[in-house]
């Protein structure tokens, strides 16, 4: 790890990096103004493992399932607090087990992976 003082300089491939941060940041922002950092790492692991349960999901991000049941639900179909929803995944109980839920993207969600993904290139 490099040390720096408080009025560091940033190398130009360092700062862009943070610039590209910023703007897929502020990709979420413009979603919803206030979005909690939390449902932002959520999509990003649904995106990455499409077809989990919240089980799953909270146990990647490090919150328990009812916690991570609210989120998706919040970033999905039903905001419980908002009056417009995210829409942002989706969920269908698994064919194999009917008290399993998979959650995926929705071609809104999609729609923002992929400018996530071409943003980082």
């Amino acid at each position: 790890m490099t040390q720096c003082d408080r009025f560091h300089a940033l190398r130009d491939g360092d700062k862009r990096t943070l610039m590209k941060v910023r703007d897929i940041i502020d990709m979420f922002l413009a979603i919803e103004r206030k979005m909690p950092l939390i449902y932002a790492r959520s999509f990003i692991e649904v995106a990455l493992n499409p077809g989990k349960g919240p089980t799953t999901y909270g146990s990647a991000i490090g919150t328990g399932q009812p916690q991570m049941s609210r989120i998706l639900l919040e970033i999905g179909p039903q905001a419980r607090h908002k009056q417009n929803s995210l829409n942002l995944v989706g969920q269908v109980a698994s064919p194999n087990n009917a008290r399993e839920i998979q959650t995926h993207l929705t071609p809104a969600g999609m729609t923002l992976m992929y400018d996530i993904i071409r943003r980082m290139d």
